[in-house]
């Protein structure tokens, strides 16, 4: 005789939420991730974090010292810039400053103070901004059906509360997304955590390119201010605010701080993620680093060139731009500096000089230098 046994089906999430048993903050977001990848990174798989310097650790360029917004980007920590667009006329700074207390113990962030006021108008727009390069933004498929959603957590800090603008979109500006989050308290240290849905269509850039923009808005007006909570088609403008959004740069002294950033697939925010300090200033050298040459030699008095190699301390993302800081020439009769046989790759800077004499001499050559390869 044969018995047939057969059970209802039951929901495991549902029944584990009925227990008595409190599951605590971790287990609740176990419960809330929807696919194995979310619970991967739940349990620290992998490197979660699409951010790099996003506890704003390094300042490479600036050493902590205040840079000004200009029409387009000026970078101010590492990876992170500030911005204007259209006509704006606001003037504010931005620097890496120390943080003495943060419920969560950062002890950097950038910086942001309004030196001169501007109400914003025809398309005008002032932000801090993020560029996610292309070989980071494969993870999430955009642009096809396969696509998923990633939710971005950070801290702020901000002298005016109310309604701030979070912006993302592709390098065209023509896949566009905005979402708001709210400033509750003046001058007091504030998580927020938002997921951006996941765009199934439009192009984005692959791989060392500017794959997604994501946009701390600061003040804007008219084609910069998008409807929130939707990819929408873009007309090639940066969206920096909504249409609830305050204008930050029209108070005067007003400041901005932001720390802890973390952008990761799913719809849950994890923990920070802490990377060594050395690996995480590698992954900053990848787009901007300093370096120096130095030679000594002697001239064989026929004004010969002489070539001097520098290897970057990690591949950098692209060719850079190379920029002389300090140092120079020493004992050098009637010296010059050929910079059109100047070699730039990502792994390596050559460059040739020759001393123009016309004897025998022993010459020493040293210069600091800059690398840039940012998108």
């Amino acid at each position: 005789m044969v018995v047939k046994v057969s059970k209802p089906e039951i929901n495991v999430r549902e029944k584990i939420s009925e227990l008595d048993k409190p599951s605590g903050i971790a287990g609740q977001a176990m419960l809330a991730a929807e696919t194995p990848q979310e619970q991967q990174a739940l349990v620290g798989v992998g490197s979660r974090n699409m951010i790099i310097n996003g506890a704003m650790q390094f300042d490479q360029r600036n050493s902590m010292a205040a840079v000004s917004a200009i029409p387009g980007t000026k970078y101010v920590t590492d990876r992170f810039a500030l911005g204007r667009y259209g006509a704006s006329t606001a003037a504010f700074n931005g620097q890496q400053v120390n943080v003495s207390s943060h419920p969560e113990g950062f002890k950097k962030a950038l910086k942001a103070t309004v030196v001169t006021t501007d109400t914003p108008s025809s398309s005008e727009g002032n932000l801090i901004t993020y560029f996610i390069e292309g070989f980071d933004l494969y993870r999430l498929s955009y642009g096809s059906v396969y696509a998923k959603p990633f939710t971005l957590s950070f801290w702020v800090k901000s002298s005016i509360p109310g309604i701030y603008p979070i912006g993302a979109c592709n390098n065209a500006a023509n896949r566009v997304h905005t979402k708001e989050y709210n400033i509750n308290s003046a001058n007091t240290w504030e998580k927020k955590t938002i997921t951006i849905s996941p765009d199934t269509t439009g192009s984005y850039e692959g791989g060392n390119l500017a794959g997604l923009a994501l946009i701390w808005g600061l003040g804007s007006a008219g084609e910069r201010i998008k409807t929130p909570d939707s990819w929408q088609a873009g007309s090639g403008y940066t969206p920096i605010g909504t249409p609830n959004s305050i204008n930050w740069v029209s108070n005067s002294g007003a400041t901005f701080e932001l720390t802890g950033v973390q952008a990761e697939v799913g719809n849950v925010a994890t923990p920070f993620e802490h990377r060594h300090h050395q690996e995480e200033l590698a992954l900053c050298q990848r787009y901007f680093q300093v370096g120096a040459f130095a030679r000594r030699w002697t001239s064989n008095g026929s004004n010969e060139y002489n070539f001097f190699t520098h290897y970057y301390v990690t591949q950098m993302r692209a060719a850079p731009t190379r920029t002389f800081t300090g140092g120079s020439f020493s004992n050098i009769i009637g010296s010059s500096e050929n910079t059109s046989a100047e070699i730039l790759t990502g792994v390596a800077c050559q460059i040739a000089y020759r001393a123009n004499a016309t004897n025998t001499d022993t010459y020493v050559f040293g210069r600091d230098a800059t690398f840039d390869a940012e998108i």
